[in-house]
């Protein structure tokens, strides 16, 4: 007997608990069970404080302690999300329609960036990562309130390229 079959005849409450027994789960309206991200399940930070400071050397995808976590941020719009261990970096950028694509999902529309409300433009590596130029046109420049940089942050998820910006180096970006 599989999870859902179990669950099918649980309350919410049941539901919940089961949920945090078992760790990364998330009731889906259809029934089906996905993994969470493990930010997700992490005590809320405190107001104000650092995006960093609250992940505390924790992969924001797996929860591993680890001193090595690299940044993550949004190609498309050039802003950081949170850092990760190097596989699951590797696991969010090879996700495009596979099938864990929505664990991913749910990562991007609300990674530790958005839940810290400490969202920033990225300045890591040899350059910084500015935002493509279609979605510049779409949404605007980089807003510079928390509040619009989320917003931002999240709209970039949900627009297409347009095809006259199209070529195989952006396509798919996320």
């Amino acid at each position: 007997m599989s999870l859902t079959e179990l669950m099918a005849d649980a309350t919410p409450q049941q539901r919940a608990v089961v949920a945090r027994a078992l760790g990364q789960l998330l009731v889906r309206a259809t029934g089906a069970y996905v993994l969470r991200p493990a930010c997700h399940h992490w005590d809320p930070p405190t107001p104000g404080q650092d995006v960093l400071d609250w992940q505390n050397d924790r992969c924001a995808a797996c929860g591993r302690v680890s001193q090595r976590l690299v940044t993550d941020h949004c190609h498309r719009t050039g802003l950081h999300r949170g850092d990760l261990c190097h596989g699951c970096n590797v696991s969010e950028g090879l996700s495009k329609g596979h099938s864990w694509s929505e664990y991913w999902h749910l990562y991007r529309i609300r990674p530790p960036s958005v839940i810290c409300g400490d969202v920033r433009p990225w300045r890591g590596g040899r350059d910084p990562c500015d935002p493509l130029p279609w979605v510049v046109e779409l949404l605007g420049p980089v807003p510079t309130t928390q509040a619009a940089l989320v917003k931002y942050l999240r709209d970039a998820l949900f627009i297409r390229e347009p095809a006259r910006f199209k070529d195989n180096a952006t396509e798919g970006l996320l």
